[in-house]
């Protein structure tokens, strides 16, 4: 009884529940802004330790092997895929199919055709950001559009918006890839077009990851460290 009396009494010295809306709502939306800056703080961590990652990778540390460490394709290198790399993914088949001279001062005209094993509709980005690469023994010396100049490991940003299409058992996908001009330093068109058969052009796409269902994939731009990617090689025409 003098439990139930004692807990009476301090009932009714507390008084009615009060309950301020704006102080709940106040509290609701700076918890909410905190949530969305440290998540904001946590991408840019990542992206910048990607980044260094990377360019540790350069200075003699062999990074980890996945897509946590992408690298940029950089004029000088050797091209060096990774594992994996093959024309057909997924059940999507990738082929560079057109390289053609235009004249003696510009990069060749660049055609690819895509072919699958089943209905696909695949998400990527627009042709004219399909990244190709130009090789001499095997070393990257021109192309793009993503290529660094050299010992240049920075990254860079491009919008995949814009280039999703849909491919199937005899219905190919081809796609206008347009020329790619860009040389890299000390070197010229008249020069690589004087003995073109020392040249190959290199398509790079990838990976093929899965998207919605098996009839939809997507398909990434290429960056060095994400694997496995897709890749199709055609010589210039002499």
């Amino acid at each position: 009884m003098r439990l139930r009396d004692e807990l009476t009494t301090l009932a009714d010295r507390a008084g009615p529940l009060q309950l301020d809306p704006r102080r709940v709502v106040a509290r609701t939306r700076r918890r909410r802004i905190a949530f969305v800056a440290a998540s904001v703080t946590a991408v840019l961590a990542l992206a910048t330790a990607g980044t260094l990652a990377a360019a540790t990778g350069q200075r003699g540390v062999t990074p980890a092997v996945g897509p946590s460490y992408p690298r940029p394709f950089v004029c000088g290198e050797q091209l060096l895929l990774g594992p994996g790399a093959a024309n057909t993914q997924g059940g999507l088949t990738m082929a560079l199919t057109k390289v053609r001279k235009i004249d003696d001062t510009t990069g060749p005209e660049l055609e690819a055709t895509f072919t699958a094993d089943r209905f696909l509709h695949v998400a990527t980005g627009p042709p004219q950001l399909y990244e190709v690469l130009y090789l001499r023994d095997g070393i990257i010396v021109g192309g793009g559009p993503m290529l660094n100049e050299p010992g240049d490991l920075s990254g860079q940003g491009m919008v995949l918006i814009g280039g999703p299409f849909d491919v199937g058992i005899g219905q190919p996908f081809i796609a206008d890839l347009g020329p790619r001009n860009r040389l890299c330093p000390g070197l010229t068109w008249p020069s690589v077009w004087s003995e073109p058969g020392q040249y190959e052009a290199v398509l790079v796409k990838g990976p093929v990851t899965p998207s919605v269902d098996e009839n939809h994939v997507r398909l990434d731009i290429a960056w060095l460290g994400y694997w496995p990617l897709m890749v199709s090689r055609a010589p210039f025409p002499a």
